[in-house]
């Protein structure tokens, strides 16, 4: 049972934190089904180093879920790290499950798009 701190916060800041912040996801579960919910997207941290086979990128983000199905913004009860989010069009591996509470989780998100290493003595050679 969370504390009469939590309770006060579920009733009155997240639904407005929800309506103002909430952006639509797609909640997919390693087999395959697919949640549709509205979630708190933090900003996308990216850190980028140079490998002998060009560069390696890596971005990270947090989203908070509601852990309720029957929510007006959707929840999963049971987030897993072997599910993933797509927000966007974009789609993310969950790498861990963060901070939880009785009602909501963070799920530590993470991709590695390609990126290929400029090589200038390649231009216009044929």
């Amino acid at each position: 049972m969370g504390s009469i701190f939590d309770g006060l916060i579920a009733d009155s800041a997240v639904p407005t934190h929800m309506d103002f912040f909430g952006r639509e996801i797609l909640y997919t579960t390693a087999g395959g089904a697919s949640t549709l919910l509205q979630a708190i997207v933090g900003d996308v941290d990216t850190s980028e180093r140079e490998m002998l086979h060009g560069r390696d990128l890596e971005e990270r983000c947090d989203v908070t879920i509601n852990k309720n199905p029957a929510s007006e913004w959707g929840g999963v009860s049971s987030p897993s790290p072997s599910a993933s989010v797509t927000i966007d069009g974009v789609t993310w591996g969950i790498e861990s499950v963060g901070k939880e509470t009785e009602n909501f989780a963070t799920l530590n998100c993470i991709r590695r798009p390609s990126v290929e290493r400029s090589r200038p003595e390649l231009r216009g050679a044929r």
